[in-house]
């Protein structure tokens, strides 16, 4: 048994696809209620600046992350621009994607990417500042 199913307010299944639920959310099996949690806590928004790619999955999410990033990240410092697209724009439910503290100290704009299911969830856990 991983820590990830041992995680607390968290309903683990690996029928058909490793999965949990939140608050009766299918997340991915990485996206821990505690993760979210530091996440909410942590997180500094930039409201004029900020950009989230949400989508469904498997709906053009990278596409759009490609095109996003030849748009407006051209110009970005070389230990920016040297990164992998999905370094470079994280993806806020996985823990192992998003380094909270060096967020800060990125440029703006940041962009990031998500599958959160509705917008009072997005209220909830970004848009909360």
């Amino acid at each position: 048994m991983t820590t990830l199913k041992m995680s607390e307010n968290y309903n683990f299944s690996d029928y058909l696809v490793a999965h949990g639920t939140i608050n009766g959310v299918a997340v991915p099996f990485f996206t821990t209620p505690e993760f979210r949690a530091e996440f909410k806590e942590k997180f500094k928004l930039r409201p004029e600046n900020d950009i989230f790619i949400v989508t469904y999955p498997k709906s053009g999410t990278t596409w759009m992350q490609n095109i996003l990033r030849i748009m407006i990240m051209t110009n970005d410092p070389p230990e920016l621009s040297g990164m992998k697209l999905a370094d470079r724009l994280p993806y806020t439910d996985n823990s192992l994607d998003v380094s909270l503290d060096e967020l800060e100290k990125w440029p703006s704009p940041r962009a990031f990417k998500c599958h959160h299911s509705t917008p009072a969830e997005m209220d909830d856990l970004i848009f909360q500042g």
